[in-house]
C-alpha cells in the first residue's frame, strides 16, 4: 500500500476534482484495488476518530453531564459504523449504475464504483472532527462531497452535464434514505448496551525508512503491512462477489463482499487471525474480592463478536453506603490496533479547572487517563495494558489517590503477559 498515492489522490480529487475525475475514469482499475487501496483507509477515519474522541472527553448529554463510556461500549459502534461505511459506498455505486441509462448515461459499474468511492472523499475526511467532540460541527464540510459528485458523474458515467443535477438529486435522495435506514440500525443495536453502561455508571515516490514500531507512524506502517498481507484473501472474496453478480446471485455477492470487507478489518484493527479474547470466566479472577476497603456487590460480563473480532468485558461493583466503586476490564484480543491509536491520540494532555482535573499520558508503554474532582466526589482512572486490556476504575465518594491504589491492587503484570502472549 502506498500512502504517498492516497495522499496524492485525496488532496487532488479535493482541490482540483475537474481534472482529477478524468484521470479517474481512465485509470485502470478492479472492485478489489479500490477497496484495498482507497475505501477502506477512508471509511475508517470517521469511526476511528469518534471512537478516540468518545473515549477520551466522553459523551455530552443534555441536562445530564458527560458520559465516559468504556472501551468495550464504544467497541460495537465503530465496528458497525465503519461497516455501514463500507457498504454504503458499494450501495451507492449500485444506485449510480442502475440509474445511469435514465438520465443518459452508460451503465458501467466499475465506473460507478468509482464515482461513488472517491465522491465519497470529502464526507471521509470530514469525519477526522470527530476525534474532538467540540468541534464535530465542522463535519458538515463533508457536503463538498455533494459538489464532488455533481462534477464527477458526467465524466464517469457519460451523462449529458445538463442532466447532472437531476441524477445527483436522485441518487442522493436514494443514498440519503438508505444511510438513515442503515445508521438508525446501528443506533438501535448500540442503544442497549449504552443504557446498560448508563446504569452501571450511574508523481510521488515513496521514501524508503524504517520506522520505530512504536510509534504512531510505525504502527500504521504495519497496518500496510498486514492489509498487503491480506490482499489474496481479499481480491479472491471480491472475485467471488463480481461472479456472483453476474450470474445474478446478489445474496452470494453480498456475502463475498462482506468477507472482503471482514478481512480488511481485520488486518487494520491488528488482530492475528483467529485471535481470541479471554472468556468471561477467566477474567473474572482478576477482579478482587474487595478493593479500597470494599466487598465486592455484583459482578457482571460479557462476550461479543463481529466482523472476525472478538471482545471480552467482565464489570465488578463494590459498596459501601455513599462509597462506590466500579471495575471494568476488556479484552480487546481481536482489535489491538484500537486501543493503541486511542492511547497515541490521547497522550500527554492535561487540562484543569477550579472544579475538575484531567490528564493522559503514557507509562511504562501503557497509556493512562485521569481524571477526577477536586472535593473528591468522583474521579475516574483507565490504563491499557499491552495494547489489548483496557482497565477502568470509577468511583463514587472515592478519591483519585485511593483510586490509584486501588489500581494497583489488580494484577496487572499478569495481564501484561497474557498480552504478550
Amino acid at each position: 500500500m502506498d500512502f504517498n498515492q492516497l495522499i496524492a489522490r485525496v488532496k487532488n480529487i479535493l482541490l482540483t476534482p475537474k481534472t482529477e475525475w478524468s484521470v479517474i475514469a481512465a485509470e485502470p482499475a478492479t472492485v478489489a484495488d479500490i477497496y484495498k487501496n482507497y475505501v477502506i483507509w477512508l471509511a475508517a477515519i470517521g469511526p476511528v476518530a469518534a471512537f478516540i474522541g468518545q473515549a477520551a472527553f466522553g459523551i455530552s448529554i443534555p441536562f445530564v453531564g458527560t458520559y465516559r463510556p468504556g472501551v468495550g461500549t464504544l467497541i460495537l459502534p465503530l465496528i458497525l459504523t465503519y461497516a455501514v461505511n463500507l457498504g454504503m459506498v458499494y450501495l451507492l455505486a449500485l444506485i449510480i449504475d442502475a440509474l445511469a441509462p435514465t438520465f443518459g448515461g452508460e451503465k458501467n459499474f466499475l465506473q460507478a464504483l468509482k464515482t461513488s468511492a472517491y465522491g465519497y472523499t470529502a464526507a471521509f475526511v470530514a469525519g477526522i472532527f470527530g476525534i474532538v467532540p467540540a468541534l464535530a460541527i465542522l463535519g458538515l464540510a463533508g457536503l463538498y462531497s455533494i459538489y464532488l459528485l455533481y462534477v464527477g458523474l458526467p465524466v464517469t458515467m457519460r451523462n449529458p452535464s445538463e442532466k447532472s443535477v437531476g441524477y445527483l438529486v436522485t441518487v442522493g435522495l436514494i443514498g440519503l434514505v438508505l444511510s438513515i435506514v442503515l445508521l438508525a440500525l446501528v443506533g438501535s443495536i448500540t442503544a442497549a448496551g449504552m443504557r446498560s453502561g448508563l446504569a452501571a455508571s450511574n508523481p510521488v515516490t515513496t521514501p524508503s525508512f524504517e520506522a520505530n514500531p512504536d510509534s504512531a507512524l510505525g504502527r500504521i506502517a504495519a497496518m500496510g503491512a498486514r492489509m498487503e498481507a491480506q490482499g489474496a484473501k481479499i481480491e479472491a472474496a471480491n472475485a467471488v462477489a463480481e461472479a456472483a453478480r453476474a450470474r445474478g446471485d446478489n445474496a452470494g455477492a453480498a456475502a463475498a463482499s462482506a468477507q472482503a470487507a471482514s478481512a480488511a478489518l481485520a488486518a487494520m484493527a491488528g488482530g492475528n487471525a483467529g485471535a481470541r479474547a479471554l472468556p468471561p470466566d477467566e477474567l473474572k479472577p482478576y477482579l478482587p474480592e474487595s478493593l479500597a476497603g470494599m466487598q465486592r456487590s455484583s459482578f457482571n460480563s460479557s462476550r461479543n463478536a463481529a466482523m472476525g473480532m472478538e471482545v471480552s468485558t467482565v464489570t465488578g461493583r463494590y459498596g459501601e453506603g455513599d462509597r462506590l466503586l466500579e471495575v471494568e476490564i476488556v479484552d480487546m484480543a481481536g482489535a489491538p490496533n484500537f486501543l493503541a491509536l486511542a492511547g497515541m491520540a490521547g497522550m500527554e494532555m492535561e487540562n484543569e479547572s477550579d472544579t475538575q482535573v484531567e490528564k493522559s499520558y503514557r507509562r511504562d508503554g501503557n497509556w493512562m487517563h485521569e481524571t477526577w474532582q477536586r472535593d473528591g466526589s468522583s474521579s475516574e482512572v483507565q490504563m491499557s495494558v499491552g495494547d489489548r486490556f483496557m482497565v477502568k476504575l470509577s468511583g463514587t465518594g472515592v478519591d483519585i489517590e485511593t483510586l490509584k491504589q486501588s489500581m494497583g491492587e489488580i494484577d496487572l503484570a499478569r495481564l501484561a503477559s497474557v498480552a504478550k502472549g
